[in-house]
C-alpha cells in the first residue's frame, strides 16, 4: 500500500484545489518557509481522524478552515482526500483503490467518507489501525517529535511501542469490550430495578392475566353457542319459509281454481241475466195478449148481454 495522491481544498492555506501525484518509493515535499509544507503533513494527519487541535496547530475545528485573504473571501468548508493503494490488500476492504475524504464545516459538523460512502470516525480510525496507520501513529514524525519521543516518560513511550507491535488494536478493542460490559451491566442494573418495581404487581397481573383468559375462553364458548343456536334458528326459519311457500303456492293455486270459477260464474249470470232478460220481455208480451184477450172477452160478453136482452124484448 502507497499513497497515491492528496486532494486539498480549503484547508488552511489551501484556498484552491490543490493535488498531489504521489509514486512509489520516498517523496520529499521542499520549499521555503511558509510556503505550506507542513500543512501537508497536518492535513494528511487531519484527513486520518486527528480530532486534536493542538496536533494541527489549530485552537478548533474552524481553524483548519481557510480564513481567507486580501484577495480571497474566507471558505465555509475544508476537504482533503487521500488516494491509497491497495492493490496488496494491506487495508482489509476489498478495493484495490481506497479513497478516504474528511470534511469540516464552520458550525463544526465534521464528515467522513470512504469511497465516498458516508462513515463514521471510528470506522476511519479502525480502518488504519488495522493496516498499522493511524492519526497518533508512529508513522507521523513531525517537527520536534524525535526529540519529543526521546524525551517522552516511560509510560508515554510505552503508547508509541504499543501502536509500532500492533497492541494498539486489541488494546481499543478491549477497552471496546469493557465499555460494552459496562453498559451491559447498568443495562442488567436497571432491568433488575424495574423487576423490582414491577414485581409487587405481578400477583395483580396475574390475576388480570388469569380473568383475560377466562375471559377469552368464555367469549370462544359463547361464540361457538351463539353459532350452533343462529345455525338452529336459521334451520326453523329455514323450514317455516319453506312451509310458507308452499302454503303460497298452494293458495296460489286455490286463488287461480276460485278466480276462475268465479269467471265462470260470472259468465253464467250474464247468460243468465239475458235470459231472465227475454223471459221478461215474452212475460210482458203474453200480459199484453193476456190483458187484449179479456178486453176482447168482456167485449164479447157485453155484446152477449146485449143480444140476450135483445131477445127478451122481442119475446116480451
Amino acid at each position: 500500500m502507497y499513497l497515491k495522491r492528496l486532494d486539498v481544498q480549503g484547508f488552511k492555506s489551501f484556498a484552491n484545489k490543490t493535488t498531489l501525484q504521489f509514486g512509489t518509493g520516498v517523496t520529499c515535499v521542499v520549499g521555503p518557509n511558509g510556503t505550506g509544507k507542513t500543512n501537508v503533513a497536518d492535513s494528511l494527519r487531519w484527513v486520518l481522524g486527528e480530532h486534536h487541535t493542538r496536533m494541527l496547530r489549530a485552537r478548533k475545528t474552524e481553524d483548519v478552515i481557510f480564513a481567507g485573504s486580501d484577495k480571497r473571501a474566507p471558505m465555509g468548508v475544508a476537504e482533503v482526500s487521500i488516494t491509497l493503494d491497495n492493490s496488496g490488500q494491506w487495508l482489509p476492504v476489498d478495493y484495490d483503490e481506497v479513497v478516504v475524504t474528511r470534511r469540516a464545516y464552520r458550525s463544526g459538523e465534521n464528515e467522513y467518507l470512504i469511497n465516498n460512502a458516508k462513515v463514521r470516525l471510528r470506522d476511519v480510525v479502525d480502518l488504519f489501525l488495522r493496516a498499522q496507520v493511524g492519526q497518533n501513529s508512529y508513522a507521523f514524525m513531525g517537527q520536534g517529535m524525535v526529540e519529543q519521543v526521546l524525551s517522552l516518560r516511560p509510560e508515554d513511550r510505552r503508547g508509541l511501542i504499543e501502536e509500532a507491535a500492533d497492541v494498539r488494536l486489541h488494546r481499543n478493542k478491549l477497552e471496546d469490550a469493557h465499555n460494552k460490559l459496562k453498559a451491559t451491566r447498568e443495562n442488567i442494573d436497571r432491568v433488575r430495578m424495574l423487576v423490582r418495581e414491577i414485581e409487587p404487581r405481578m400477583n395483580q397481573l396475574e390475576r388480570q392475566a388469569g380473568r383475560a383468559v377466562k375471559y377469552q375462553e368464555l367469549a370462544n364458548e359463547l361464540a361457538a353457542t351463539l353459532h350452533v343456536w343462529y345455525a338452529h334458528q336459521w334451520q326453523e326459519v329455514n323450514a317455516a319459509l319453506l312451509a310458507a311457500m308452499a302454503t303460497q303456492d298452494q293458495r296460489s293455486e286455490d286463488h287461480e281454481r276460485i278466480t276462475a270459477a268465479l269467471r265462470a260464474c260470472e259468465e253464467g249470470l250474464v247468460q243468465l241475466r239475458a235470459a231472465i232478460g227475454e223471459r221478461r220481455g215474452e212475460i210482458a208480451r203474453r200480459e199484453e195478449q193476456l190483458r187484449s184477450l179479456e178486453d176482447y172477452t168482456r167485449d164479447l160478453e157485453r155484446r152477449a148481454a146485449l143480444d140476450a136482452e135483445r131477445e127478451r124484448m122481442v119475446a116480451a
